[in-house]
């Protein structure tokens, strides 16, 4: 039972990526670095709500230093800023400096809606791409073995298919 997880799926604590930051055009230049870097920003975003910080319009803010950043993703200060750089850049957040030796505050902006609807996904037709379309009664007459071994012993020891007879499924009536 090594490989079933969903005996254990309560111990777990997951990490959240909106899928329109995977999927959006908006964001196809994004690192995937700077997708996880995200992801933490986004988490700590929900427990800045249990923290109550909040600004006076009413806007949640985080505090994510870049000896955090390089803690967290395990990276030099350079690509921690480089990757923070590529958030603003993308408009994923903002950051406002507080100076004084006080650590900067980061909002974390929701991303562009993602429309599943408008996803170039493939279609069902597009699967059967360079096959012509059959209907299933066509099928039997476009695949049959017309051929002396019509009558082979793996055809005859077969008496159904999913609960549909041979007779019935060669004859098109399922």
């Amino acid at each position: 039972m090594r490989y079933n997880i969903n005996n254990n799926m309560g111990e777990f604590v997951f990490f959240q990526l909106p899928k329109s930051i995977q999927f959006n055009e908006e964001y196809k230049g994004l690192s995937v670095e700077a997708r996880y870097l995200y992801m933490l920003m986004y988490d700590r975003n929900k427990i800045s709500i249990s923290n109550n910080w909040i600004d006076s319009n009413g806007d949640i803010y985080i505090y994510f230093s870049i000896e955090a950043i390089c803690d967290s993703l395990d990276v030099k200060n350079q690509k921690a800023i480089k990757l923070k750089k590529e958030l603003i850049k993308f408009n994923l957040i903002e950051e406002v400096r507080q100076g004084l030796n006080k650590p900067n505050i980061i909002y974390v902006n929701v991303p562009k809606k993602y429309d599943a609807g408008t996803e170039n996904t493939r279609k069902y037709e597009n699967h059967t791409s360079g096959i012509p379309n059959f209907t299933l009664q066509d099928i039997h007459k476009t695949h049959s073995n017309n051929n002396k071994y019509n009558n082979n012993k793996i055809i005859n020891s077969v008496s159904s298919i999913d609960g549909v007879s041979m007779e019935d499924f060669y004859n098109g009536m399922y």
